[in-house]
């Protein structure tokens, strides 16, 4: 239901999954789910609560390398970015550690794709940066008058205004 974006009918099933499976494996994975499903519609205060329910478990390999992934792709999408590295570089490290290259793979790409928006994010506030310094030609005739005048006035070791 996921895959398929009906997200009402996959919590719905997560939620009795999580809920009433017999197996404490199936109930983690539907949790995990569930964490995933609240980042995907924004929902952080619910996130948080699935999140708390899992941290600190001690999860089979597997499970632990998912948890970590979802968990570093919720805090990408609410744009807590040191967060997200942090557990995304977590998944990778427990997915290599086990063998588990298709998670390895995963996290590996979802950790450079990270690395890389937070490139351009940089990139763009430095543009930003520069581009609301930079003054209007319109006024350099007066900001080289002004700057003439500091000049001036902070030769002779004045205590003019600044």
């Amino acid at each position: 239901f996921i895959h398929l974006g009906v997200r009402s009918a996959a919590r719905d099933a997560l939620l009795i999954l999580a809920a009433t499976a017999q197996e404490q494996y199936s109930r983690w994975l539907a949790t995990i789910n569930l964490m995933e499903l609240e980042a995907m519609d924004g929902c952080e205060p619910r996130f948080e609560e699935y999140r708390r329910q899992l941290d600190g478990l001690a999860l089979p390999p597997v499970l632990q390398a998912e948890y970590y992934y979802s968990l570093g792709e919720a805090h990408r999408i609410f744009d807590h970015v040191d967060q997200a590295r942090q557990a995304l570089t977590r998944a990778v490290d427990v997915a290599s550690a086990h063998g588990l290259n298709e998670h390895a793979f995963r996290a590996e790409r979802a950790l450079a794709e990270l690395e890389a928006a937070a490139r351009r994010s940089e990139r763009e506030r430095r543009r930003q940066t520069a581009a609301a310094t930079a003054a209007p030609e319109a006024l350099s005739d007066v900001i080289t008058a002004l700057g003439e005048m500091r000049a001036t006035v902070g030769a002779g070791g004045g205590t003019g205004a600044r």
